[in-house]
């Protein structure tokens, strides 16, 4: 992982969390792509395990899949709907937990 997207992903690891713990059982999950070069694979998979991360970790080696949809800004994030449409795009933090609590109310 490229030390700028680790500070990012450092930074918002607790909030993933949060959103993971509060929201997991009405239907939210969070999936993670990485698009870590071949030569740093194994560093990808010490910091998933190092961190003993609750989502779903991907690996889009190299950035096959990412280059292919155009994806060229880390992170990029995607709020979809249970049919996998997407309801918006680059959602920060703050946006995910107003959509959240107002959309996934018991």
């Amino acid at each position: 992982m490229h030390r700028k997207r680790y500070k990012h992903f450092s930074s918002n690891k607790l909030k993933r969390q949060c959103f993971t713990k509060c929201y997991k059982d009405k239907g939210f999950e969070i999936i993670v792509f990485s698009t870590d070069r071949t030569l740093d694979i194994a560093n990808w998979r010490k910091t998933v395990d190092k961190n003993n991360l609750s989502w779903q970790n991907v690996l889009d080696e190299n950035g096959v899949e990412a280059k292919k949809y155009n994806i060229n800004q880390f992170p990029t994030t995607f709020l979809l709907d249970a049919e996998g449409n997407i309801i918006k795009k680059n959602i920060s933090p703050e946006e995910l937990a107003q959509f959240l609590e107002e959309n996934l109310k018991n």
